[in-house]
């Protein structure tokens, strides 16, 4: 994050198990794959419906990074990267669902 100057707080972390809460903790957004361990589903913002050989990873991109990208209106180029701005629309996003 330091070489790309993007602030944790504008990532997202995946985990599954308790090798993850540093990483989770730490993130903006932390998601738990279906099959975590409950105390990391339970400490996670979002909780994927698939496990990590479903397509978790897939899934986080499909729900908060391709939905702001689609929201943005931003159709000539897509670029993984996100910032603060947002995070916080897909946070509202979010709370609204």
């Amino acid at each position: 994050c330091e070489h790309l100057q993007i602030d944790l707080s504008e990532t997202i972390a995946i985990g599954d198990n308790f090798n993850d809460v540093g990483m989770l903790r730490e993130a903006g957004l932390s998601a738990a794959v279906a099959n975590a361990v409950p105390e990391i589903k339970e400490m996670c913002d979002y909780v994927c419906t698939a496990d990590h050989n479903e397509g978790a990873v897939a899934e986080v991109i499909e729900r908060f990074i391709f939905v702001w990208y689609e929201s943005s209106g931003k159709q000539e180029s897509f670029s993984p990267l996100w910032r603060k701005d947002s995070f916080l629309f897909l946070l509202k996003e979010r709370e609204a669902l």
